[in-house]
């Protein structure tokens, strides 16, 4: 096997050969079937590429237990396709008839794709489904220069996109291995957020953690195969599946493509209590200034030098136990650390202020950090970056409570 990031080349020179004599032979609205000769993937990709240079479709079938090469030539089609397509300009898009067979409608996306273009189904002012290819090379190429930037702790965000320009980010994150987010449903225009798989995760998981805490939540799902499976794999691990009450008894996950709208919901005990909930209890977490402090807890006695070496494990343990024994999610201790800091409040929403609160959870937290650091300073200057980065990401998703997080991102900052 070659080095990662090495290219093979091929020999294919005879196999090119064998396969240019059998396409010349072909005419026009003709069908060249060739029978299993052992394909492998790179005679696959040559027969594709030579038959796309001759206005052809290659496709793969199965047959028996193997599969055999079907050419088709479709004719003025290709070639009345190929003079639009060559004509169109930066920008540009040339409309096509959305009733096109199978045949043509790969020939489209093939050549679109040699071409560096972008293909759309749209509809109309009539309400008719037509197929929109968009010369978007240049905007794809100015993409991939802002991604090549995006690694852990930094994200780009590309704001007031149309439905053609959210096409192009989303297909070259993917290619990058990127993840990218829609903004909500119903606008014409559009931010789409790219991240890194570390970035992705986390705020993820605190979307997540709050769908769980209040029993549902809805999301876009992720565009890719592995990430709609690690966004799956996340949902079961908090006890979330698809709401039948809002798509329907009928749908299960595989009914969904990237891009969609899921509800999710938790799932339902017999006994009516959702997965989630652990241990019934009424007690609610306390308001701030209740008493949940990392590494302070008042005690009816002081504690041993034994108890206190046991550093981290016994604090976090003194803390989950304080509201409530049965604390048994990481996301319930968030929300009660969240209940206990944040003092601030915009619009009836309960915020965690940067300049008040902050400095209380950093100096609580290092507190109980083992090994007291002697240098707070860095200390607090880490979580102050982790803060504001949070920050700007909350006002990417539109969300504007001034100098504070929201429940949900200040998961995203504990994630952090």
């Amino acid at each position: 096997m070659p080095e990662p990031g090495c290219m093979r080349i091929y020999n294919m020179k005879s196999f090119s050969g064998i396969m240019i004599d059998k396409f010349e032979t072909m005419r026009s609205g003709g069908r060249l079937v060739v029978n299993d000769m052992g394909f492998t993937e790179a005679q696959k990709a040559v027969a594709h590429l030579l038959a796309l240079d001759r206005t052809l479709v290659a496709v793969f079938e199965k047959w028996g237990a193997g599969e055999r090469l079907v050419v088709h030539h479709t004719g003025s089609f290709a070639s009345g396709l190929n003079s639009q397509l060559d004509a169109l300009n930066e920008g540009d898009a040339v409309t096509l008839a959305a009733n096109l067979s199978n045949i043509e409608m790969r020939y489209v996306q093939a050549q679109a794709a040699k071409m560096g273009m972008t293909v759309v189904r749209q509809k109309n002012e009539k309400g008719e489904e037509t197929l929109k290819v968009f010369n978007m090379n240049e905007f794809a190429n100015t993409v991939r220069e802002k991604l090549a930037d995006v690694g852990v702790g930094n994200r780009a965000v590309f704001k007031n996109l149309c439905i053609q320009e959210r096409k192009v980010v989303h297909s070259v994150a993917a290619e990058m291995g990127l993840h990218t987010m829609d903004g909500e449903e119903g606008d014409d225009l559009k931010n789409v957020i790219v991240t890194s798989d570390v970035e992705f995760q986390a705020e993820q998981a605190a979307r997540m953690s709050q769908a769980a805490d209040g029993g549902s939540g809805h999301f876009i799902l992720p565009q890719t195969a592995q990430q709609q499976k690690d966004f799956w794999a996340m949902a079961d691990r908090n006890g979330l599946s698809l709401d039948a009450s809002f798509h329907g008894s009928g749908k299960s996950r595989f009914d969904f493509k990237g891009g969609d709208v899921v509800h999710l919901a938790t799932v339902k005990s017999r006994s009516g209590s959702s997965a989630s909930d652990g241990d019934a209890y009424d007690e609610k977490p306390g308001a701030a200034g209740s008493g949940l402090r990392l590494g302070s807890i008042e005690r009816g006695t002081e504690a041993t030098a034994e108890e206190t070496s046991e550093g981290i494990d016994v604090d976090f343990q003194k803390s989950a136990t304080l509201a409530s024994p049965t604390i048994e999610t990481s996301s319930e201790l968030i929300r009660q650390a969240f209940d206990a800091y944040a003092s601030g409040n915009s619009r009836g929403e309960r915020i965690f202020l940067r300049y008040v609160d902050l400095k209380e959870f950093a100096s609580d937290l290092r507190s109980a950090m083992p090994g007291r650091r002697n240098s707070f300073r860095d200390f607090n200057v880490i979580l102050e970056l982790c803060f504001d980065d949070t920050t700007q990401l909350q006002s990417d998703f539109g969300i504007r409570v001034g100098p504070g997080l929201t429940h949900q991102f200040f998961q995203v900052f504990i994630q952090k």
